[in-house]
């Protein structure tokens, strides 16, 4: 408790100072979590959004002593951007807030930093980028290419995490030997880099709100590999079954721990897309056409795109703040 209000204190200062310094004529916060309810409640006359993450939605289950801190201030939000449709659904529900205030605008990708690049078909390289731990279910995953052994890959290991899960991990990808490449953070110029040579992008988390990664793999023309979750639905309205392919999610105990006896069936899952998806490669390649017809369905999806949804939220505030 006295971390909490130390922590209260510090950002009720630093938000009046910079709101005093800047005289912003919108707020944009980022979580719907405690540091944006303090912020709305401090400064009650000024228009703000804030945008849903995802793991905000967590926190409301994991920490429920939190929760009515939290709904204090954002139920209060002038308006809320949400990363896909589903979520947009729980954040009213949650936090009480109206659907007009919610706006589904999406996530985006740098456009002039992921793009395709040459893919070799041979040996076909297969990318995972992001934390090495259980819930983004990276052991069964590794679990799952130590089964395929009858048909050629490399798998590019990218991201950090924290002991002992990421220890587990290491070990289990030590054990794939010279197929497995393990690179550990990257800058994002340097992930950009690996995703254009890549063939395959996979993501086999247990949770995520609307995951990024995505939609930068498949414009760096990966075809992708994702477990069966609502925000990744999501990007499969936009990409297509031809270029995201889902895995079945296995049963779960609270946000993303796999109920016990269904960890075989996951592996066995992912080794099974991940072979299906192999072969299809070696047989029909993507092939020039349907690299622009799928930069075609994500120019929506790129932060000049997400940008311009958000702005028009902002004029309409500003108008009606000037009114």
């Amino acid at each position: 408790d006295r971390q909490l209000s130390s922590y209260n204190d510090a950002f009720r200062a630093a938000v009046l100072e910079a709101a005093a310094g800047f005289r912003p004529d919108i707020i944009h916060s980022n979580h719907l979590w405690l540091l944006t309810s303090l912020a709305r409640s401090t400064l009650p006359g000024i228009p703000m959004v804030a945008t849903c993450h995802g793991t905000d939605l967590r926190q409301m289950h994991a920490c429920p002593r939190f929760r009515q801190d939290v709904v204090f201030g954002c139920s209060g939000l002038d308006g809320v951007f949400a990363l896909y449709s589903g979520q947009a659904e729980e954040v009213r529900q949650l936090y009480g807030i109206p659907p007009e205030r919610i706006h589904v605008t999406g996530a985006g990708f740098r456009s002039g930093l992921f793009v395709p690049g040459e893919k070799k078909t041979d040996i076909p390289t297969i990318v995972y980028g992001g934390k090495l731990s259980r819930a983004k279910g990276v052991p069964w995953m590794l679990r799952a290419f130590a089964s395929v052994t009858d048909l050629p890959w490399t798998l590019f290991l990218a991201g950090g995490g924290t002991d002992p899960e990421r220890a587990e991990c290491l070990d289990l990808a030590g054990r794939l030997g010279n197929r497995a490449v393990i690179a550990g953070s990257l800058r994002q110029e340097e992930f950009a880099a690996a995703l254009s040579g890549a063939n395959v992008f996979i993501l086999p988390s247990l949770y995520e709100g609307l995951p990024l990664v995505l939609p930068e793999a498949l414009a760096s023309g990966c075809l992708c590999l994702a477990t069966d979750l609502p925000g990744v639905r999501d990007i499969l309205k936009i990409a297509g079954k031809d270029w995201l392919r889902l895995i079945p999610c296995p049963p779960l105990e609270g946000a993303d721990t796999i109920a016990p006896g269904y960890e075989p069936k996951f592996v066995s899952d992912i080794a099974a897309t991940l072979r299906e998806t192999l072969t299809d490669i070696f047989e029909r390649p993507p092939s020039a056409e349907l690299y622009r017809e799928l930069a075609e369905r994500l120019k929506n999806s790129t932060w000049q795109a997400v940008f311009q949804r958000m702005e028009k939220v902002y004029f309409t505030l500003a108008a009606s703040e000037s009114r």
